[in-house]
């Protein structure tokens, strides 16, 4: 920036403050949506899938859960309208797993660890197992 031009600026923001006009903040327009995100819980699971053509030509949507079970339940359910269907870990839960169409019918035989806990392979409690009433 040239001296004349500077000064020229200088000019300009001293006028303004002379004259009483004050150059306004800059206001951050919010969306309905704000916040909403950060305090919802999206779980671990996600499962998307295709929807029926509409309007537009290749719409898909999304559905989260908390544990790897109920993914698995509702991409059976979705399997029979569309073969389109992937799931996956959210971030940033480790390990990280994202399973294609090509993979989906493997992935839903394979036990989760709600299963392996069943079978005695996992420490975790079984959540099917009844509970001890003394």
């Amino acid at each position: 920036m040239t001296g004349a031009t500077r000064s020229g600026k200088i000019a300009g923001e001293m006028r303004q403050v002379a004259s009483g006009l004050r150059p306004k903040p800059v206001s951050r327009r919010r969306s309905s949506r704000e916040g909403i995100m950060a305090n919802k819980s999206q779980g671990t699971w996600y499962v998307s899938f295709e929807l029926p053509q509409g309007k537009r030509a290749y719409a898909r949507a999304t559905e989260t859960f908390l544990i790897e079970r109920e993914a698995k339940k509702f991409a059976r359910a979705k399997l029979v309208d569309t073969p389109k269907v992937s799931a996956g870990t959210l971030n940033p839960h480790l390990p990280k797993r994202t399973i294609t169409p090509v993979q989906m019918i493997e992935w839903l035989e394979e036990p989760d660890k709600a299963d392996l806990a069943c079978a005695g392979r996992l420490t975790i409690p079984c959540p099917d197992a009844p509970k001890d009433r003394a």
